[in-house]
């Protein structure tokens, strides 16, 4: 059975046709009822946008340094889009009219590979009060970790707040400190259903 996926990689396009592309997309999520808290928010991205197009024009002197300064933020800009990419299909949950909202190009049909879910969690103190990190190992083939937690006790009527992103590592900030929190990790499987990994109980700092 095939699945619809996104194409979150942008980085082959030139700076001019990534920057089109970033607004196109943008305009697509502003004010789209499906997908009402996106994440990063679309402020942020603007903010990021403007920064990149400032840097853009500062490099086309030639300097170097400027060059160097314009690759970094589009590098960070990448992984924003990337990390607005795995929001859109975790809520899209592979429906191809919800995706196609968003603005992201649909890659062609292909058949989903299995993914294994996250075998092993970690959650270690931060360097701050209210402070965590979070690491995980085992998920194979997955592009992008929805990092959820909630205080204890844990039940059935309990509200997870979520954080997506792209890395097997994040830092999760603004919990209450002194007191026990349950933690897990999803990523997304065949047709974009969430598979989420056994909840780790860790006492924050």
């Amino acid at each position: 059975m095939k699945y619809p996926k996104l194409n979150a990689n942008l980085r082959r396009l030139r700076d001019a046709n990534f920057d089109d592309k970033i607004t196109a997309i943008m305009l697509n999520m502003k004010d789209n009822p499906n997908f009402d808290s996106p994440a990063p928010s679309l402020e942020e991205l603007e903010a990021t946008v403007d920064a990149f197009r400032g840097a853009v024009a500062e490099a086309e002197g030639g300097d170097k340094y400027k060059k160097r300064e314009k690759n970094e933020i589009r590098k960070e800009l990448e992984k924003k889009m990337e990390m607005l990419a795995g929001y859109v299909s975790s809520v899209a949950a592979g429906d191809k009219t919800k995706l196609a909202s968003s603005g992201f190009d649909l890659e062609k049909d292909y058949e989903t590979k299995d993914v294994v879910p996250v075998q092993t969690i970690k959650v270690t103190g931060g360097q701050v009060p209210g402070e965590v990190v979070v690491r995980v190992k085992g998920a194979r083939g997955a592009k992008v970790y929805i990092y959820q937690h909630t205080p204890d006790p844990l039940t059935e009527a309990s509200e997870w707040t979520e954080i997506i992103d792209t890395k097997a590592r994040r830092v999760i900030t603004g919990l209450q400190p002194v007191k026990k929190h349950s933690f897990r990790v999803g990523i997304i499987g065949k047709g974009g259903v969430k598979i989420y990994s056994h909840v780790v109980t860790y006492t924050v700092q």
